[in-house]
């Protein structure tokens, strides 16, 4: 792809792999300094590669569309925060442009250790598989029987398979199924919110790394870097360490009550009001459940963290989760959830099933078609769209990760739109 011209002394490891899935073929290549001057960081460097090998015809699903996972100069390096991969490939939403989603926790920092800057990844196989990657070295393993699983349930099984400290990024099934809105989950509790179907539509289920003696990380003046990373941590880390997804922090009436600045987005935003019942349930989480936050590599913040739910029909379950208030509005508050425990649930079921928690955008609009009268039971396969009825929203849901089943089930729909939406389903 690239050939090296001269040296760059710190950041870079200088070699990425291309896997070329529909023949089974695993090449090493050299990145260019030139090009990693011009084109900095992670994006910077995607861009370019989908930018020179893609041509404006190829769609998301096609077999000679790319997805490139890149990281950056510093990741793996003493900068704080700064273990960030991007995934960049055709958006499936809007075919004729590119979009990026970036992931943090443990899987960046360990792909790079393991002797890769990133990943290109290209072709289309003919069954189920996943990429291993340690030790400087890459194979392709058959994933037939992860095909169906879980993002969490994936990254067990994997782990257990191969042993070691090994990270896993993994689509779940809403990618298998090509559901535009599938995300790479990565250490469980870590979401790059783009390219999961168009994983999916390659049939690569997962990419382990890690596992092995590490490479270390480049770096080309060590000690002013430790210098300038012990301020950037004073400066901007000391006043939100550990803090759970805001959980701990935010967690408070000063930041969801009746005065405070924010706007939820609850309801579809039709009822501001019920913002404010949706505040006090947020900052009741932390009272009633069992919150351990856990942070990224060399990152104090810790935006991630397991929780012991502590009330509610989900009491005792423990969930694996990430981020702030957007994800718990995303599919709780917007479908008018408030108890706790179900808000934290909803959460992790997103996550699990592999799709963005913006999904819920999609259900409140539907929630609130119904509300109007605008749908019925007979459009909804006989669900009952109330606000609140979390039980409805998961099997809207599962119904949607299907796709072919939700088709078929909208008998509102005029025949001739069902057969188009059938056709195009069997397209993919």
């Amino acid at each position: 792809m690239m050939a090296r011209s001269d040296v760059i002394n710190g950041g870079y490891i200088g070699k990425i792999l291309r896997v070329d899935l529909t023949k089974g073929k695993l090449q090493d290549e050299i990145l260019d300094p030139d090009v990693l001057r011009k084109y900095v960081g992670g994006l910077g460097v995607a861009a370019k590669i989908m930018y020179d090998e893609v041509s404006p015809n190829i769609m998301p699903y096609d077999a000679e569309n790319l997805v490139v996972f890149m990281t950056g100069p510093l990741t793996g390096t003493v900068a704080p925060g700064s273990s960030r991969y991007v995934v960049y490939t055709l958006n499936s939403f809007n075919p004729k442009v590119c979009s990026p989603g970036f992931g943090g926790g443990y899987w960046a920092f360990e792909l790079k250790r393991s002797g890769y800057d990133g990943i290109i990844i290209q072709g289309k196989s003919s069954k189920p598989v996943f990429l291993w990657i340690h030790n400087g070295t890459a194979e392709i393993r058959d994933a037939s029987a992860l095909w169906g699983k879980d993002t969490h349930e994936t990254e067990d099984q994997v782990q257990e398979l191969l042993g070691g400290k090994v990270r896993v990024a993994t689509i779940g099934p809403a990618g298998e199924n090509l559901v535009r809105g599938s995300i790479i989950s990565n250490d469980k509790r870590h979401v790059a919110a783009k390219a999961g179907d168009v994983l999916g539509s390659k049939r690569l289920k997962a990419i382990a790394v890690g596992g092995g003696k590490g490479k270390r990380i480049p770096v080309a003046h060590k000690e002013q870097a430790k210098q300038i990373a012990k301020l950037w941590r004073g400066n901007g880390f000391s006043k939100r360490r550990y803090n759970a997804g805001n959980l701990l922090n935010w967690g408070k009436p000063e930041y969801f009550g009746k005065v405070s600045p924010w706007l939820f987005w609850v309801k579809n935003l039709s009822d501001p009001e019920f913002g404010y019942e949706y505040g006090k349930a947020i900052w009741g989480i932390e009272e009633n459940s069992k919150i351990t936050p856990l942070p990224c590599y060399n990152c104090d913040i810790g935006c991630c963290y397991d929780c012991e739910i502590g009330t509610g029909p989900y009491k005792g379950k423990t969930v694996d989760l990430t981020g702030g208030a957007e994800n718990y509005e995303g599919f709780a508050g917007n479908i008018g959830v408030t108890e706790p425990g179900t808000i934290l649930y909803l959460t992790d079921f997103i996550d699990r099933i592999g799709l963005d928690a913006r999904m819920g955008q999609a259900v409140a609009f539907v929630y609130e078609g119904y509300e109007r009268g605008l749908l019925t039971r007979e459009h909804t396969d006989g669900l009952e769209l109330k606000w609140g009825n979390e039980n409805a929203a998961i099997e809207i849901v599962k119904k949607i990760v299907k796709r072919r089943e939700l088709v078929l089930s909208l008998k509102g729909v005029p025949k001739r739109q069902q057969k188009f939406l059938v056709r195009e389903q069997e397209k993919t």
